[in-house]
């Protein structure tokens, strides 16, 4: 039951930081366009946020399928046992979401400094005749 209880509290967590992130960063889009662009601005970002969740599980899929495939698992799994695959799973998914946590940590950071940078998101449209 211990794999359930953490799967759980994951998924919690997962919930609570999709709806932390998705509202707030959609809301920061939206107020930097102006309302003529505003269909075509959430054409485009909801075309890229469903690209990156495509591209995340992708590389997502190839780490955890690269850190089995170099544990042995694909040898011969049943001289490996149930913990040798065990194991050779959870260090995929470790890896995996290792990974995913470095990129988020790494896009956090470059959020908090967006404005120091002179990025304000705004789109301004200087072609004006």
């Amino acid at each position: 039951m211990e794999g359930v209880y953490s799967a759980f509290i994951y998924l919690i967590w997962l919930g609570l930081s999709l709806a932390f992130f998705f509202s707030p960063n959609n809301n920061m889009v939206m107020q930097s366009i102006s309302g003529e662009h505003k269909g075509v601005a959430t054409g485009v970002f909801r075309t890229s946020c469903h690209f990156g969740i495509l591209m995340g599980v992708c590389v997502y899929e190839m780490l955890f399928s690269y850190n089995i495939r170099t544990t042995g698992i694909t040898d011969n799994p049943i001289r490996m046992g149930y913990m040798g695959i065990n194991s050779a799973i959870l260090s995929g998914f470790r890896n995996a979401y290792l990974f995913g946590g470095f990129i988020g940590l790494a896009a956090f950071i470059l959020s908090i400094f967006r404005k120091r940078w002179g990025f304000s998101g705004a789109i301004s449209n200087n072609n004006t005749q």
